[in-house]
Formats: C-alpha cells, sequence, structure tokens
C-alpha cells in the first residue's frame, strides 16, 4: 500500500527544505493547497497507464432487450473502459463478443441476429446486447476504474482527496517522482530530467506484476462468431 497524502506531501517538503505541513485537508495556507492541487494532478496523470490496480471484476443481471442501460449505472460512477474479450455470460457460460464495430452492428441488425451467440456494442455510453438477451442472465465482466484514491477509513475507492490519510493505488517511487517534476516544472525550474525519470520509474513498475507469459508455439486461435 502505499503512502498516505500527508505523508507523501510532508516527506516531499522535508526533502526540498520546505515547510512541512501537519495537515493537507482544509488548510487554507496557499503552498499547502497547491500540494494538494498538484497530488489531484498526479493521481489524473498516472490514471492513463491503466495499472492493474485499476482493473475490478463486476457482475450485473440483465433486463429484457438490447439496451441494458448506462454502463455508469451497470458497473458504477467510476466505469473507464471495458477489458476488451472480458465479457461473459456465466448464466449459460458462454463469452459475450464484441465490442462490434458500426458497420458490423448494423449487418446483425439487418439479417435479425438469433443467436446462439451475443455480441454487444457501446453507444451513447449504454450498453447494447444482440440478439436481444433475456432478463435474469449474470454477466461477468472486468473493467478500467476512474478511480485512483483509496478512502483512509473506508478503503474504498473514490475520485479526489477528502482525508489525510487517504492512500494512492500507485507504487510510492512513481507518485513521489511525479511529484517532484510537477513541482519543479511550476516553480521554472530544471524539470527535463525528472520527468524521464517518472517515465522510466512508471514503465519499470508497471511492468514488474503485468508482463504478460509469452508462448513462442502458434497457442489457441482467438475463437469469433462464425462458421465452422
Amino acid at each position: 500500500m502505499s503512502r498516505t497524502l500527508l505523508a507523501v506531501v510532508q516527506g516531499f517538503c522535508g526533502e526540498y527544505g520546505l515547510p512541512v505541513p501537519s495537515a493537507v485537508i482544509g488548510v487554507t495556507e496557499t503552498s499547502v493547497i497547491q500540494y494538494k492541487a498538484i497530488m489531484e494532478k498526479v493521481v489524473t496523470d498516472l490514471l492513463e497507464f491503466r495499472w492493474q490496480q485499476q482493473s475490478i471484476r463486476k457482475t450485473f443481471v440483465t433486463t429484457a432487450g438490447e439496451d441494458q442501460g448506462l454502463l455508469t449505472t451497470l458497473i458504477g460512477t467510476d466505469y473507464q473502459s471495458l477489458v476488451q474479450a472480458s465479457m461473459w455470460d456465466e448464466t449459460l457460460r458462454r463469452p459475450v463478443f464484441g465490442p462490434v464495430g458500426d458497420a458490423s452492428w448494423e449487418m446483425l441488425k439487418a439479417f435479425l441476429n438469433t443467436g446462439p451467440l451475443y455480441q454487444y456494442r457501446i453507444a451513447q455510453n449504454h450498453l447494447l446486447i444482440n440478439p436481444p438477451i433475456e432478463a435474469g442472465h449474470t454477466i461477468g465482466l472486468i473493467y478500467m476504474s476512474s478511480y485512483g484514491i483509496l478512502d483512509g477509513t473506508t478503503g474504498v475507492a473514490k475520485g479526489s482527496f477528502t482525508l489525510d490519510t487517504d492512500t494512492m493505488l500507485f507504487p510510492d517511487v512513481v507518485i513521489e517522482k511525479s511529484l517532484e517534476w510537477r513541482w519543479k516544472k511550476i516553480k521554472g525550474e530544471d524539470w527535463g530530467d525528472d520527468y524521464n525519470d517518472y517515465l522510466d520509474s512508471v514503465a519499470r513498475n508497471k511492468t514488474n506484476d503485468t508482463a504478460p507469459v509469452l508462448f513462442l508455439d502458434r497457442g489457441q486461435p482467438r475463437l469469433v462468431p462464425g462458421i465452422w
């Protein structure tokens, strides 16, 4: 687990010879407000790299029909994107293929697809399943969360800092390097080398726990709906 918001800010201030605050949240001093704002940007930027910590499993129960509703309603307000090939109909134990492109979706509509395999499309942030699915199916999937902060009391992910004890999903070293180059840039100091160190740190830490296992044989071909 990463250090708390307060611990990161205090450590940074101590290293750079700045006044060390006793709190961050609720403090009206300009420099402390700036630390909090920078830390919010640190989290927002790191979320763009799609860390495994953002990957969350979710299930929902279908309603009858094609349109299953808004993804933020089905999954949660932190929905960012779906992990491809992760959606399964757990009731039938079959994959739900997709996302289907616009042209392929129109073909499905024109030919009145009756199954037996379901396919999905995302349009206007709604999840569409074709052929129209029956009510009561349990759908399982993996999605990427847009929340990078964990509440210091409950441990639940959230979108912004509200407690000094809040932590972040990312490794401490990456958080600290991001804070360093951002601070130097704001203060007009040379920040290029620090930024490159930050990117190198991101790459190393992502590779440590997300590198796939490589198989050099042909392996299993990817299955898609079609005629065999």
